[in-house]
């Protein structure tokens, strides 16, 4: 496919990015499509997708009505925050379906979703054990008497 090929596909897909809210069924009928190709051309049009549906997910959770109402949070803090919310939680949400190739079923990529996937899974766990050093150090020292 031509250079100038590509970008006219790109560009096809950002309008229908646009249109999944008007016309779905039209839209992810042409997800179908598992060529190559087409996964690259609607990569960036998923990616701003998902992304929006992380933010507006973010937003949507009773920590996001605490940070709306937050009057010591500045415009710049609640846009940073429901940015890379946003961002992470259309990765953890929506993201290994679809980011693998652009939606393709025959992408390469899971085993990025693995390595993050176990990373997590090691942050919790050491989260974990941390809290539970914490509250084992508080229960000694409030026996013992001391405040």
């Amino acid at each position: 496919m031509s250079a100038q090929a590509e970008v006219y596909e790109e560009r096809v897909w950002l309008k229908r990015a646009v249109l999944v809210l008007v016309r779905p069924r039209e839209v992810l009928s042409r997800l179908r499509d598992d060529s190559d190709d087409a996964a690259r051309a609607r990569g960036e049009a998923l990616l701003a997708l998902i992304w929006l549906a992380g933010i507006a997910g973010v937003l949507w959770t009773p920590v996001g009505g605490k940070v709306l109402n937050d009057v010591t949070l500045d415009w710049v803090d609640i846009l940073v925050w429901a940015f890379i919310g946003g961002g992470l939680y259309g990765l953890a949400v929506y993201g290994e379906d679809v980011f693998r190739s652009g939606g393709s079923d025959r992408g390469s990529g899971n085993w990025a979703f693995v390595v993050l996937e176990l990373a997590v899974l090691a942050w919790s766990l050491a989260l974990l054990l941390l809290g539970l050093r914490l509250a084992r150090s508080n229960a000694s020292s409030s026996s013992a008497g001391i405040s």
